[in-house]
């Protein structure tokens, strides 16, 4: 015998033999057993001892759905998304669920699992972008915002796995004897001009590997042609001779003296201070005719070379980064001074 039977879901007419049918499929008894558990059917509050019994029976092999895949039809899923949506959990659930996750890790292998779920093509944002309108908005939010020292930290702690950050160590600089503080971990020496004499004294005598063995005749004469064949407009680095040209009458003594004095005595690029040989002094356009101070700038004998080689880069690194400032100084100096 057929019973005539209205499902509370979606309001189908449909027909049984079990007359205790509430639901006319089983997408729709998915959500009235959902909603059943949470008490929204006709105002109904279960006791937590229901719920943990509950909970007990559909735990791990008693859960139909244990160790399977969302199998769900698209009907089905449109059908529970749309009898979830504008639901909003109490802040007493929420506090619930965060202390029962709080202090829970996953496995490496869930882990795994779930970066292989979400990459390539099966994550969500593969091959999106965010329109226009919405980056101009995230632009805006974010403008003039900054960290606080906590979020800092937070974030350091985060980076680190919870590990507080470690205070730097001082240490003595074996070749100077000076005290500094160690940026990175195996740095000992206090500049790049220290680390270079270290390196040197670490290559003299019988530390050198070629210490006592000389080359054969075979490789002198090779390096000699190399040599010989490597001049003039054979070189790479050739520029038609620039180096040949001679420097004015005003390029002297006491204008490289001023420009290490108004450098205070340390190299623009790497910062490290003049310690016995005098700094070179470097013109920024690279025109020996032009020894306007703004032109001029001091450089250690490890970064002059450098800019030999790329000199467009270093024509724009300079002009950007050290002309303006430079300038203001210089001049405040020198009003200073006479």
């Amino acid at each position: 015998m057929l019973h005539t039977l209205t499902c509370p879901i979606c309001n189908i007419t449909f027909t049984h033999k079990d007359k205790r049918t509430k639901c006319c499929s089983w997408e729709c008894s998915y959500i009235y057993r959902s909603q059943l558990l949470t008490g929204r059917i006709r105002g109904r509050i279960h006791s937590e001892e229901f719920k943990k019994r509950q909970s007990e029976r559909y735990k791990g092999s008693g859960n139909p759905h244990y160790d399977k895949h969302n199998t769900l039809p698209k009907e089905a899923c449109i059908k529970i998304s749309i009898a979830l949506k504008g639901r909003k959990l109490s802040p007493e659930t929420i506090r619930k669920q965060s202390e029962a996750r709080k202090g829970q890790r996953l496995s490496e292998e869930t882990k795994r699992k779930i970066s292989l779920a979400h990459s390539g093509e099966k994550h969500y944002w593969f091959g999106k972008h965010l329109p226009e309108s919405t980056r101009q908005k995230i632009s805006k939010a974010n403008k003039g915002r900054k960290c606080t020292e906590e979020a800092k930290l937070h974030m350091r702690m985060a980076i680190r796995k919870g590990k507080p950050p470690t205070p730097k160590p001082s240490l003595i600089c074996p070749i100077c004897q000076t005290k500094f503080i160690q940026r990175s971990q195996g740095n000992i020496y206090c500049s790049k001009s220290c680390l270079s004499i270290a390196r040197s004294n670490r290559m003299k005598g019988s530390n050198n590997p070629l210490y006592g063995i000389g080359h054969t005749e075979e490789a002198k004469t090779k390096m000699r042609l190399h040599r010989r064949s490597n001049v003039g407009a054979n070189n790479p680095r050739w520029l038609g001779g620039k180096s040949f040209e001679p420097y004015t009458i005003e390029f002297n003594y006491k204008l490289k003296e001023l420009v290490r004095k108004l450098d205070h005595h340390q190299c623009q690029l790497c910062h490290t201070k003049q310690n016995g040989r005098k700094f070179c002094v470097h013109h920024i356009d690279y025109d020996k005719h032009n020894n306007c101070i703004d032109n001029l700038i001091a450089l250690c004998d490890i970064c002059h070379p450098r800019t030999s080689v790329n000199r467009d880069y270093w024509l724009r690194y300079f002009n950007a980064t050290h002309r303006k400032t430079l300038r203001k100084l210089r001049r405040q100096w020198l009003t200073i001074t006479t």
